[in-house]
This record gives structure tokens, sequence and C-alpha cells, in this order.
């Protein structure tokens, strides 16, 4: 009991501190929130050290989010490097290390957030902490945020700090540890909408326009999803706080916060001139039209039902878990007659937002629906319950029976509904419990309950934190990375690192086989090498196109690909020197004849990398071109072969080339295994694991490839999987529980089918998804290398990972003669192109044509790329799908091409005109201001 006292009396000299100067109630809150949050945040996040975990997510985390970061750093010290060397100001917008090179404004939109900086003056060894501090701090800075936001509305300091913590900690904003961007518009959306009150009070209009502005240079995506909820917002304070007016008097208000509004987003320009451009450039935007259903399934509404009390990934991107203390304070918010009124609605209204999946889609875009606004439903919970906690800390009889009527619902819906019956549920639900015994219970004393609210506030987020996070509770910290390797997995424990390791200063790429799994996607940007790796959902549409039309293995993703499959035909097309394989794994055609360059264990397993004996640079020349017309009348393997024969260009003057297509299409028979069964283009398999052996009479000195088009994948639930007759002979029980499986059962979202030949070295996968789910890229046609041998090949086979209906139009190997490669990479380079040097933001080389010829350089197409042959400007085609090429007449010729990111000069022209209308704003303000106090002054003014 001493302990007690001496920590409530502690707590009320804080509490009480400041008397009645305002200025230091400021600090004295401010003071108490950062330390709240510092203790608070360490209780709440500690499950992730004490796993040995970091908070960064092992997909985007650490292949998006850690590495543009890192790699910001290195671009912010190359600019500066420059400017201290005396090269000028010379700002990298093309990086070719990304992919097969990519625009850097346009692709990494993280690249303009502010606090990543800070990346330019950290140590890239120390890199990873700082990530992991500056995820934290955002969460920080969006409880700050909301309790500017709440003040606004007269909430007390306790209700204020207990909400605040409740926003930064809850299951949405820990979300946010594994997707940091996720945290901005928790930060920025309560100034934006401190900024519409501060107007509608008749002050200043800045909050509003530089929140605005900061929110659309950091993410045009969340500030769409900000501006559709602005509308409502400002709507409907605008009749509140003025009160009923005309049509007319509401346009005006209504145009007052358009233009102000827009001066934000002319400042933000700079940053969303070339987001837009690389947007509306994006085919998966423009064309990714998908079936919104009218419904979520069921299991989304009682996961979703379940999760506002714990932490659990309900399904559409969405994660809630706000805990008791939010329940009870919702609770009591709709018992409270004809008051809140507007927060009811709101309420209501968002909840609806979330259960239509037409929502979830138009605020993705009008693309896939995806709950992804939710930070918009915790800052309204958050809100609730601090105007309610005053009013929960009071209640009166009737109040608290519904508070224990709602608290037995709940209960008795977790012990009925499957999806609710879980372990987390029941320790969020015992939390609840305890605060309502605090909520109702009169005969503790104001201070006595107050600290036991702040207890179970802070148990029930370290509660759904654990239970979120723990890897032996089945958290999403098992795919977390473990602590301190993030830095080395890119860096000294890549595979990549043999070949960054390399003395060879030309300029070339490198490429790895599909079964180098160690390696990791955007690894090759922290190293500085050109490889073929990449994932950002800004991708090059064009490259995307070109890896589905030759059938790309595991490019189902349109924005994620790490090589061509091992194929060597492709490697040689892109100008791949160097080729990493594990050790025993057979390289391609023309890498694997000499000894390996290097060779090095890396993490417990060795790996090889080889050099190509006739490697194509990165330009060379063609002198024929292959029609469009042509080309797509091709196979796969077709078309991979008439690119070592023609360029593929629209509306070119070069000679057709003469095709001499070598690959050929092999007779092949089925063998299934147990479990599978194949008829008219099925393959229905009824148990995982099961097989299916394609049979042949290959061709030596060549590649094999599995060749399958129209491949799709139907799932069959437990029910549809029992023929009637079996469903007839079964007994009652069995009946009831096959029953009980189907309603348990969800669909799978994707599927991969390994593959195996008898005479390759590596397994090969095939991996897509399902025609109904968001990530459905599209593709349906696979040329899968099963890897170069001297004998010929004879059998793959296919074992699929689940259940279920995989249906195909071709399904059959496919086999190419590499005699030939060599000879097709002389002519290409019997036209040289010297001097070929790739700098920053621009390429030049020399070229001295024989005859009509055209220069192609593996470079990814781009509008933003211009090009000048001799000093006068050149057309740039878009050449092989995905690449770039330029026509030249015969003789010799300069030429240089040039990158300026599309964009970027009109964002840039926006940012000056907003910067200049933000001065014209605080310029009549002023001018207003002192209007006000001289009315005497109007006549001279």
């Amino acid at each position: 009991m001493a302990f007690q006292e001496k920590l409530l009396n502690a707590y009320n000299k804080v509490r009480t501190r400041g008397g009645d100067d305002p200025a230091r109630k400021k600090r004295v809150y401010w003071a108490c929130y950062t330390l709240s949050f510092i203790v608070v945040a360490f209780i709440v996040l500690f499950v992730y050290p004490s796993n040995g975990r970091s908070i960064v997510w092992s997909v985007d985390g650490l292949e998006q989010y850690y590495p543009y970061f890192v790699y910001e750093g290195q671009w912010l010290r190359e600019i500066f490097s420059n400017l201290l060397s005396g090269q000028g100001w010379q700002v990298p917008l093309w990086s070719y290390t990304l992919g097969y090179g990519s625009d850097i404004l346009a692709t990494l939109d993280v690249i303009f957030d502010p606090l990543n900086l800070l990346s330019g003056l950290c140590p890239e060894q120390y890199s990873e902490y700082l990530f992991q501090f500056l995820v934290v701090f955002r969460l920080y800075l969006a409880g700050a945020a909301f309790s500017l936001f709440a003040f606004r509305f007269g909430t007390g300091r306790f209700p204020t700090l207990l909400a605040a913590l409740l926003y930064a900690l809850c299951g949405t904003a820990l979300a946010v540890t594994f997707w940091p961007a996720g945290a901005w518009p928790m930060v920025l959306f309560p100034l934006l909408l401190l900024g519409v009150e501060k107007i509608l009070a008749g002050e200043r209009p800045f909050v509003f326009i530089l929140s605005a502005a900061a929110l659309f240079i950091i993410s045009y995506y969340f500030s769409y999803m900000a501006c559709l909820f602005l509308v409502p917002y400002c709507a409907a304070r605008v009749i509140v706080v003025k009160g009923r007016m005309g049509i007319g008097c509401f346009a005006l208000w209504a145009l007052r916060f358009m233009a102000f509004l827009c001066v934000g987003i002319l400042i933000a320009g700079i940053s969303l001139g070339p987001a837009l451009v690389g947007l509306f450039g994006n085919e998966r935007f423009v064309e990714g039209g998908v079936t919104v259903p009218a419904l979520y399934s069921p299991d989304f509404y009682f996961s979703t039902i379940a999760g506002f009390m714990s932490t659990t990934g309900v399904g559409s991107d969405c994660y809630i878990g706000f805990g008791g203390l939010a329940f009870l304070a919702c609770v009591l918010l709709f018992t409270q007659r004809k008051q809140h009124r507007l927060l009811k609605w709101c309420f209501v209204a968002l909840v609806v937002v979330l259960f239509l999946p037409v929502c979830g889609s138009v605020l993705n875009g009008f693309n896939y629906a995806t709950n992804r606004w939710v930070w918009a439903f915790a800052l309204l919970v958050c809100f609730i319950v601090a105007k309610m906690l005053p009013n929960l800390l009071a209640v009166g009889s009737r109040e608290a029976k519904a508070l224990v009527v709602a608290s037995l619902v709940f209960g008795i819906f977790t012990i009925l509904v499957p999806q609710a019956r879980t372990e987390q549920t029941v320790a969020a639900c015992v939390v609840l419990t305890a605060t309502l015994m605090v909520v109702i219970q009169k005969g503790l004393s104001e201070q006595t309950r107050q600290m036991g609210i702040v207890a179970c506030l802070v148990a029930g987020l370290a509660c759904n934190a654990f239970y979120l996070v723990s890897p032996e509770e089945g958290g999403i910290g098992k795919s977390s990375t473990p602590l301190g390797t993030m830095y080395q997995r890119l860096t000294s424990q890549s595979p990549n690192i043999l070949v960054a390791n390399l003395d060879d200063q030309g300029t070339w790429r490198y490429d790895a086989d599909p079964s180098t799994l160690a390696r990791l996607r955007n690894d090759s940007a922290v190293l500085g090498l050109s490889g073929i790796d990449f994932y950002n959902s800004f991708y090059n549409s064009y490259i995307d196109a070109y890896h589905t039309e030759l059938g790309v293995s595991e490019t189902n993703i349109n924005f994620s690909y790490r090589d061509t499959g091992a194929r060597a035909i492709l490697d040689t097309l892109a100008g791949v020197k160097y080729f990493l394989v594990p050790a025993g794994v057979q390289p391609p055609y023309s890498y694997g004849n000499d000894e390996p360059v290097a060779t090095g264990k890396i993490v417990d397993k060795n790996y090889e990398v080889y050099e190509a004996e006739h490697a194509l640079p990165l330009a060379f020349v063609y002198d024929a071109q292959v029609p469009r017309s042509v080309y797509d009348g091709l196979s796969p393997a077709q078309r991979q072969e008439s690119l070592l024969q023609g360029v593929v260009l629209e509306d070119s003057t070069l000679p057709e080339a003469q095709l001499n297509l070598e690959s050929r299409e092999l007779e092949t028979s089925y063998t299934p295994g147990s479990g599978v069964t194949v008829e008219d283009g099925a393959i229905r398999v009824t148990s995982p694991g099961a097989t299916l052996q394609l049979t042949f009479e290959g061709l030596a000195d060549s590649e094999t490839y599995l060749y399958a088009d129209g491949l799709s994948y139907e799932p069959v639930s437990p029910l549809d999987s029992v023929s009637a007759e079996t469903f007839a002979a079964m007994t009652w029980h069995q009946k009831a529980k096959l029953y009980k499986q189907n309603l348990e059962w969800t669909a799978p979202t994707d599927y991969f089918i390994k593959l195996a030949s008898d005479k390759g070295t590596a397994t090969r996968q095939i991996i897509n998804s399902v025609e109904t789910w968001h990530m459905y890229g599209g593709k349906d046609e696979w040329l899968v290398n099963m890897g170069y041998s001297d004998e010929a090949q004879s059998s793959i086979t296919l074992t699929f990972n689940q259940a279920g209906i995989y249906r195909f139009d071709t399904l059959g190997a496919v086999c190419q003669p590499m005699a030939s490669l060599d000879d097709h990479v002389s002519e290409l380079e019997t036209t040289p192109v010297e001097n070929l040097r790739f700098g920053t933001n621009e390429i030049t080389c020399s070229v001295d044509a024989a005859k009509e010829e055209a220069l192609f350089l593996s470079v990814p197409f781009s509008s933003g790329w211009s090009a000048t042959v001799d000093g006068q400007p050149a057309e740039l085609k878009r050449a092989n799908t995905g690449f770039m090429a330029l026509e030249l007449q015969p003789g010799q010729h300069e030429v240089k091409l040039t990158f300026m990111t599309p964009g970027l000069e009109a964002g840039a022209l926006a940012t000056g005109a907003g910067v200049i209308a933000l001065g014209a704003v605080v310029i009549g303000y002023q001018v207003l201001r002192r209007t006000r106090q001289h009315p005497d002054a109007k006549a001279s003014i």
C-alpha cells in the first residue's frame, strides 16, 4: 500500500502541475506524453527483441523499405560528394542497379519521406538500427498529432494522453512496424483535420496547407484516401460550426477549402509530378480492372469483430486491435441519448465502409478491395476514447448495465464463433473484464480508478502486441528478420557479395540461378550491382510485358522478379557477363565451360561465379528487324531466338530478318502418380504432393524447358472433392465432419508447382495466383528452363503443392539447341559499340555503322530518355518490348542519351507556384490582421 500511495502521489503531482499557466500545462503534457510513450512503447514492443527479432518484416521490410533506406543514404552521399569534389550539383535520377535500370524518383516513392533523409548521415553498418528507431518515432509523432487534434475539441489531458497512447500503439499502428509507409497518414491526417478546425475558427490556414503538402509529398496514395475522408468531414463540420446557411455560403466555404488544398498540392508538385506520371504509365493501375465482390467472406466479418479487441490480421490488409477500453468507450457512446450524434454517425459510416468491398475498392483507386485506410477508423475510435473516458469514470447504473451486457455478448460471441475462439481473443476478453471492473467499481477513489485504467490499457496493448508478434504464438515475429542481421543479409550474407567483390571496373550485368534463394530482391542496389532483381509496386510495365511474352518463370507478380530463369539467350541479350550459382548447380550454356572466377561460402552454403565466354555489351547493333506481327505469332521459345536475329521495332525501315528458328516442341506423354488424373486439358489433383511425370525424347546440347500455356488453377473445397458415390457411402458422422471442414475451409489464393528433370541439377517452380486474387498478374504462359545438358533430357516431374484442378491448353517439353548461340552473338558484335559510358543521367557511345542499323541499348524504355546523334535530336524507339534503340544511317556517329524524370520539371514549376501562392496567403493574412487591428487604415490600403 505504501508503494501504491507513493505512485499515486507522484502521479497527482504531475497531473496537477502547471496550475493555470497554459504554456506550462502544455510543457507538462508533452513531457508526460514523451515519457509515457517511451515506457509503454518499450513494454509493448519488447516482444520483438525478447524473441531475438527486429521490427522489420522479412518481405516488404527487408526487400523494399530497408534496402531503399540504405540506397537513399548512398544516393544522398553521392550528391554531396559530387558537389564537394567540384563536379557541381549532380542529382542521379536514373539507377542502373534497380532491376534492369529504373527511374529513382518515380520508383522509390519513399525517397521523399523526410525522416529517410537521415540515412545520408548514418554509417551503413548501423542503418538498420536507425531505420527501426524511425519506425517507432513515426508512431510517437502519430500520438503527438492525435493529441493536438483532440485538444482542439477540449478533451482533458488525462483522457487525451491515454487515447494518444492507444492511437500510437494499437493494432493499426503496430501493423506499420512491418509496413513503415503506413505511419504517415496516422501522423498527418489528424493535423489536416486540425487545420480544418483552425480555418473554421477564422485562424490562419497554414496547418491545413502544410499538412496537405506534406501528405502529398510523402504519399499520393494515402493523400487520395485522405481527400475522400476530408470532403465529408469538412461538409459536416461547416454545417455544425456555422449552422444553417444557404447554398451560396456553403459553396464559398467549399471553394475556400479547395483553394487551400490546391496550394498544398502545388507545393507537393516536385514529388507528385513524377509519381503521377509513373502511376498513369503503369498498366497495373490503368488496366488493372478487377472483380469486386458484393460482400467479403463470412470469415472476414467474424474476424473483424474479434479483431476490434485483439490485434488480428482480419484480411484485406486490415489490422485494428483497439482493446477493452476502446470497446467500452464505443458502447458508452451509443448509450448517450441525444448526445454526440456526429460521432455516432461517423462510427456507423466507417463500419459500413469497412464491411463493404466496393468501399475498399474506391479507397484503393477503384482497384481491388483493401482496407489500408483503417488509420482513419483508428483515429475515430481513439477520439471516442478521449471523449468518453471522463464519462466512463463516472458511469451511472444504466450505463454500467449496458457495458456489462455488451461485454457478456462479446464473450458469448468469442465462445461460439471459431474465428473468435482464439487464445489472443480470450486474453483480450480478460483485459476487457478487468477494465470493466475498474470502470463500474464505485468503491475506488478517482485516482485509483485512473491508475487502474492506465494499467488495463497498457496490459491490453502489451497483450495484443504479444499475440501479434510472438513467433511461439504464430505471430508476425516469425516472419521478421533476426535482430542485428539486416545489413548483413543484404551485404556479407548475400551470395551477391561474391560478384560485388570481383575486380572488374567495366559495365556489365550479372544474373543468378533461380535456386540461389539466399539472394534478396533489391540487394543489388545496396551492393551497387547491375543485376536482374526487383521488387516494388512502382515498376516498368514494358519490362513486365517483356517477361510475360517470353514466359519468364517466377514473374507472376508484375512488380517482382529475381532473374531470367537461367535462360542463356535472355542473359546474353541482357548483357549478363557473370552468373552466380550454388556449388554443384550447372550454370547456363556459355558460362560453364571454364573454372569459376570466384567461389565462396555464404551462410553455410558454397557458391560459384562464372564468366561468360561471349557476353554481349549493354549496347550492340542489329542490322535487321523482326516485325511485331511476326514476333507476336511466335511461341516464347521462338521469340527469344528471334531476338538474336533481329530487333523488334515499331515502323522500322531495317530489312526484315530471315529467321532460322531451331527450338522444338516435343511430343510428350503423361504418367500420373497417385492422386492425379489427366483428362481433356485438366489435371485433377486430390492430395497435396501428388506428382505427374512428362516423358519425351529430348535433344542433346540443349536447354530443355517445360512449356505451359493457358495454365490456371481452380481450388476445390473439401465437399466438392468427394464424389457423389463416396459421399452417399459415408456415415452421418463422416458427413457432418466433412461439412464442418467445408465451413472452415478457405480457398487458397495462389499455388506453386515444383519441377525437376532427370538430367537437371536444380529444381524449378511455377508460382501464380488464382485469377480472382488481386495479386494475379494476368499471366498463364510459362517457359521454365530445366537447365542445359550435353545429353538429351527425357522427363520432367511436376509436384503439386495442393489439391485442385489445374487446367491447361498446352503442357509439354521444348528443347532449345545452343550450338548456334555463339554465332548469333558474333554477328551482333560485327559493328562494335565503342567508348560506351554509363554516367549520371546519361549514356554515351560511338558507332561506325556500315549500313542502316539499329543501336540497341539493354536499358528499360522510359519517356524520360531523350537522344541525340551527332548533336542532333534523334527518335528513341521502344525495342524488344522493354528496351530502347536508335536507328542509325551509315557512317561514324556520336550518340548521347540523357535522362530527366518525366513530370519532374512540371512538378518543380508547380512547387514554385505553390510556394508563391503560400507566400500570397501569408501576406494576405498579415494585411487582414493589420486591417482588423487598425480599422482606420482601410482607406489607405
